[in-house]
């Protein structure tokens, strides 16, 4: 039969082109059989992505740029013969990924996927998963994925209980399943769960071997006994229903908690757990941890909690704030981050975003700010500090003098990023460099000029592999070179940090 003629007649006037195309497709076809018989070579990995469109009433399958009329609902179909020939050939790693129109039906996978005996991943896409009409032989498969995968409750329970070396299994807005055990899958040590109680109300798991879980939706964690890692993200927990989440897993060393959007108090005590980090949760308030042997702490956010944290002293924290407008004026957010800095002596990692401030709204004191705030800075090793573009530069030393009475740095980082920081970037490099120390004297707590000793060494390193740009001599030559020397020459270096280490010389007591 002629291909060509079994195309819709929207495609036929590109005949040429799909012929072409046609024949890449016949070429894969010919390879795969040619793999099994004459050849007699394994396939490793097998990626088969495709498109279901409804064109004309008919049901067309898309292969990247190839188009070829089947019958998705028939056993003959290409894509069957594929994965039967993939199979036969001892495929190992095998990933589907099927998208067809709102109006098709999902397609559903030959039996043979059910004997691929060698098969150790298994990605599915976009199928359905019908009950097997063989014995199941997934014996080596130790990854499984189901996204948007139609399979009814039994079915994939069956189907677990039978892939006996089962490790890592994700489950990603996958429907017909409402409560889920995979207790028979004795090795299984990883599980992700997505986004499916929104489409198949998914109300509970049992999972006792289980050590890592990975929640995007909320399920009732029945049964997981010996979990280890807990990471939840997007999910909507009151501070109550977190607590009695996390109190079910006694063996918890590592929680993570990102975007979540109604947590508002954390407070629990745990010997065992060692990292803990909680990213953008914009409504929390207040965290209070009696976690001694606590190792890692990372917190990333535009509200700044209140922070009381029992740890190690080997514990090292990693902190990224963003100031907006609407989370108050700068006063009150330079002292609430003061306060959070001053829980720890081992802030290893501090970033500063100051994107959208504007002091000339909301003045800043810093005379006002030290009586309030009399103590010395904080030690922090690395600071990454970025100033945005609608910041005016009138307002700079405003910012710095507050950043330098928050926190005074071993190494400065500033990120180069389109130009967009040049302007920030020439200004204090210029302060550090040529500081005047003349302000201030007669008072008997002083400003972070006085304290700077010295710049010892600075440079620039590139984003990528290039070589650090060793900028000392910029420093050094800064006297002789005419003015807005710095703001042509740094919009001609890539994007990248500029690295300063800074050499302080507060007391040792209140340092």
């Amino acid at each position: 039969m002629d291909r060509i003629s079994e195309l819709p007649t929207f495609w036929k006037e590109n005949d040429e082109e799909l012929q072409k195309e046609f024949d890449e497709l016949k070429l894969i076809d010919n390879n795969l059989v040619q793999f099994r018989n004459e050849l007699k070579l394994g396939i490793r990995t097998w990626i088969l992505l495709v498109r279901l469109m409804d064109v004309e009433g008919s049901s067309y399958l898309v292969n990247k740029w190839t188009a070829l009329v089947v019958d998705v609902e028939g056993s003959s179909s290409l894509v069957d013969k594929w994965i039967g020939l993939a199979v036969e050939n001892g495929v190992k790693e095998l990933h589907i990924v099927v998208e067809s129109s709102p109006h098709e039906s999902a397609y559903t996978l030959p039996q043979a996927i059910y004997s691929a005996k060698l098969l150790t991943t298994l990605v599915l896409n976009g199928c359905r998963l019908d009950e097997p009409l063989i014995a199941i032989n997934l014996n080596s498969l130790k990854n499984l994925s189901l996204q948007r995968v139609y399979a009814n409750e039994q079915m994939v329970h069956n189907l677990i209980a039978e892939c006996c070396s089962l490790e890592d299994l994700s489950l990603r807005y996958t429907l017909g399943l409402k409560f889920f055990s995979v207790s028979k899958a004795h090795k299984l040590k990883n599980m992700v769960i997505a986004d499916c109680s929104r489409s198949s109300e998914l109300e509970s798991i049992v999972a006792p071997s289980l050590q890592q879980l990975t929640l995007m939706c909320v399920i009732v964690v029945a049964t997981c006994p010996n979990l280890k890692k807990l990471y939840l993200s997007e999910i909507v927990l009151e501070d109550q229903e977190f607590h009695e989440l996390i109190s079910k897993f006694p063996l918890l060393e590592d929680l993570s908690v990102s975007s979540s959007q109604s947590l508002e108090r954390v407070k629990f005590s745990s010997n065992l757990l060692k990292r803990v980090a909680f990213l953008f949760c914009t409504s929390l308030r207040a965290v209070d941890l009696d976690t001694p042997n606590l190792l890692s702490v990372t917190f990333e956010s535009v509200r700044i909690p209140t922070i009381s944290i029992s740890a190690s002293h080997q514990c090292s924290w990693n902190v990224f704030f963003v100031y907006e407008h609407d989370v108050g004026d700068i006063d009150n957010w330079y002292l609430k981050l003061k306060e959070f800095l001053g829980a720890s002596n081992q802030i290893e990692n501090l970033f500063i975003n100051l994107r959208s401030v504007n002091i000339g709204q909301m003045p800043f004191d810093l005379e006002e700010f030290k009586n309030r705030s009399p103590s010395l800075p904080f030690q922090v090793g690395n600071m990454r500090l970025i100033v945005g573009m609608e910041v005016p530069i009138q307002e700079y030393k405003n910012l710095m003098d507050g950043i330098f009475w928050i926190c005074y740095p071993k190494n400065l980082y500033l990120p180069k990023q389109f130009n967009a920081s040049s302007q920030f970037i020439e200004w204090l490099l210029e302060l550090l460099w040529n500081r005047n120390e003349k302000c201030c004297k007669s008072c008997p707590i002083k400003c972070w000029r006085h304290y700077l000793k010295n710049t010892k060494t600075a440079s620039f390193l590139p984003n990528g592999d290039a070589r650090p740009i060793n900028i000392d001599n910029w420093r050094d030559r800064l006297p002789m070179l005419p003015d807005g020397y710095l703001r042509e020459r740094l919009p001609t270096l890539p994007d990248g940090n500029f690295k300063l280490n800074l050499e302080w010389c507060f007391p040792e007591h209140d340092a």
